[in-house]
C-alpha cells in the first residue's frame, strides 16, 4: 500500500499557512457507578490545529459527511481539518460528539468525513454547528 504520509504533512503545512487557528474538542471516556447507575462525563482533551473554512455549495455538503437527520442549515459551516495538530501528532478522528472552536465559538460537529487514500487520513471534511 502507498504510504501517503508526505501528503499528509504537505496538507498539514498548507493548512496551517492559508487556514486559521481551530481547536478539535473530543470528550472524554464516560464512567458508570455501578451501584447508582450515574453517568459521570469524561474529561475532553483539546487539540489546537488548522483548518480552511469553505463556501457551502453541493461538494461541500456531500464531503463533510452530513448524518441522516442533520439535513444543513443556514448558517452551518464548512471546513477542511488537517489530521494533524500543531504538535505534528495525528488527530482522532473528529465525530458528532466532538466539537470544533473557532475564533472563541463552538461549534457542534455535524458531520465529518476523512479524505482517506489509503490506510491514514490525510485531512477532513467538517460540517459544523453552533
Amino acid at each position: 500500500m502507498t504510504d501517503y504520509s508526505p501528503e499528509r504533512l504537505d496538507v498539514a503545512a498548507i493548512l496551517r499557512d492559508e487556514g486559521k487557528a481551530v481547536t478539535l474538542r473530543v470528550p472524554g471516556a464516560s464512567s458508570t457507578d455501578p451501584v447508582t447507575g450515574n453517568v459521570t462525563p469524561g474529561t475532553p482533551t483539546s487539540y489546537a490545529c488548522h483548518a480552511l473554512e469553505e463556501d457551502q455549495n453541493a461538494m461541500t455538503v456531500w464531503t463533510a459527511g452530513a448524518q441522516p437527520g442533520s439535513i444543513v442549515q443556514g448558517g452551518d459551516r464548512f471546513f477542511m481539518l488537517a489530521a494533524l495538530d500543531d504538535s505534528g501528532a495525528v488527530l482522532p478522528a473528529p465525530s458528532i460528539d466532538s466539537a470544533l472552536v473557532v475564533a472563541g465559538a463552538q461549534l457542534a460537529i455535524k458531520g465529518s468525513r476523512p479524505f482517506q487514500p489509503g490506510d491514514i487520513a490525510i485531512f477532513y471534511k467538517i460540517l459544523a454547528r453552533g
